[in-house]
């Protein structure tokens, strides 16, 4: 891995921030010899050598990172505070990707070309001026480049009515004897107290005596640390009824659940790329699968047309839909246990995920609105109108 100590140095491409969306399209541009005979510069403040996140996702296709994915799953459990019910994701599996494991993996790769670098450091800004190739500036150096892809996710640039936190905080916990089953994860479990708002507890096992046991909620704000802990520690208590365990790891996050319409470019020149490009779902925040297929595009329109400014679909039906949902739970968090209870329920899985995929039909549209509890739904719809 080269680490570039030049000052005023010109790239062709410069990647702002080195997060999963950087290192994906960078790791895809590479493979597709896109870097061959150009030069790129990644930019994070962070050195990516530690298992600081997890990726979850639902697929029924082969991803390019499947020699990384550190467990599947065919079936799921769901558990409201009426019923259980056990759902067969076929022809889908759920998947994870370790963090650690997909920064090792990506960037073992990107450091056998030395055309591109890396630098550790804070980015500054990024100018663009008419007719001129950008300009980052970091601390003490800056870069010219012909492309800028921009992952620097900021709150304030978010201009939005509705904007709610998805925030979690996972233990990952091991048992002295058998407590989980390593076939069934649980997606959604809502034996935690609501208190107004949609929390529900995820448990993705590994093994018979190890799980990520994860306290997650769709709100306005933050927690403090220490009541994750407790609600964490409520639930294995109370729920999974264990009295000795060990916390291995830890995890935080925080994904921003917005109507904002992202743009997909800063400038002429720069891209916005992950969640800053508009990558995160906003009615779930998945966003791994949608970070791959960005990348895709980019490569494509870089092997196509020669520059990297794919073509945007137009998916305003989904933005309203999205905005539908999160207009509900910002007003009516307490019937999230409801409405998710309903899509998971009433829905085969496969039209649930067509449509959390954006690619379902009007009548998967139809089947999908009838499931849910339609006042709060209509009231959102012309909330969001008028």
């Amino acid at each position: 891995m080269k680490i570039s100590q030049e000052q005023n140095k010109h790239y062709d491409y410069i990647f702002a921030g080195g997060g999963c969306a950087a290192l994906s399209l960078a790791w895809y541009m590479n493979k597709a010899g896109l870097l061959k005979d150009k030069t790129a510069l990644i930019i994070d403040r962070e050195v990516k050598n530690s298992n600081n996140r997890t990726w979850a996702f639902w697929t029924k296709e082969a991803i390019a990172f499947d020699e990384i994915v550190f467990k599947k799953w065919k079936q799921i459990d769901f558990v409201d505070s009426q019923k259980r019910k056990n759902i067969s994701l076929d022809p889908y599996s759920y998947q994870l990707i370790r963090g650690i494991d997909f920064y090792e993996f990506v960037l073992a790769d990107l450091s056998k070309n030395s055309n591109i670098h890396f630098t550790q450091t804070e980015i500054k800004t990024i100018e663009e001026k008419k007719a001129a190739k950008p300009i980052v500036h970091v601390a003490h150096e800056s870069f010219s480049t012909d492309w800028v892809f921009d992952s620097r996710f900021n709150k304030t640039e978010v201009s939005s009515a509705l904007y709610l936190k998805q925030h979690f905080k996972g233990w990952i916990i091991e048992t002295a004897n058998p407590v989980f089953n390593p076939e069934l994860p649980v997606l959604f479990d809502f034996n935690t107290p609501q208190k107004n708002l949609m929390r529900f507890i995820y448990i993705l096992p590994f093994s018979p005596t190890r799980a990520l046991v994860e306290y997650t909620l769709f709100s306005e704000n933050l927690l403090s640390e220490n009541e994750y802990d407790a609600a964490i520690k409520e639930y294995i208590d109370k729920v999974l009824k264990l009295e000795k365990y060990e916390i291995l790891e830890t995890e935080m996050g925080e994904i921003p659940m917005t109507n904002h319409k992202f743009s997909v470019q800063s400038s002429d020149r720069v891209l916005n790329i992950g969640t800053k490009g508009g990558r995160s779902k906003a009615s779930t925040g998945y966003t791994f699968l949608r970070i791959q297929k960005q990348a895709l595009a980019i490569c494509k329109s870089i092997e196509i047309f020669g520059h990297p400014k794919p073509q945007t679909q137009n998916n305003s039906k989904y933005h309203l839909f999205d905005s539908m949902m999160l207009q509900v739970l910002k007003d009516r968090g307490d019937l999230g246990e409801a409405v998710f209870s309903r899509l998971f329920f009433k829905n085969p899985i496969d039209r649930l995920f067509r449509f959390l995929d954006e690619e379902s039909s009007l009548a998967d549209d139809l089947r999908i609105m009838s499931s849910v509890p339609s006042l709060p739904f209509i009231k959102a719809f012309f909330k969001l109108k008028f």
